[in-house]
């Protein structure tokens, strides 16, 4: 199983997304905004067990609440992270 939380709600400049994993595994982490429009992918790739963490510099993007959506093969968790301008 997957877990993810944000560090700094709300945010500027920069957040750190932290995830921990439970066994070895392919994670995705990518930032959606409300409609659910892609805005960035921040991971793409194979985990050991353990706690990760992950910056994102959010880059011309607007202020407002956006989800960081990590999938694994057990699943998606979600978070919502909000950043200020």
């Amino acid at each position: 199983s997957s877990d993810v939380c944000s560090s700094d709600l709300p945010f500027n400049p920069s957040t750190t997304i932290i995830f921990s994993v439970n066994e070895k595994t392919f994670i995705t982490l990518d930032i959606v905004d409300v409609t659910g429009a892609h805005v960035q992918r921040l991971s793409n790739g194979s985990y050991q067990p353990g706690t990760h963490s992950i910056v994102w510099h959010p880059q011309n993007q607007s202020a407002g609440l956006y989800f960081a959506l990590l999938s694994s093969s057990s699943g998606i968790a979600t978070r919502k992270i909000l950043f200020l301008k």
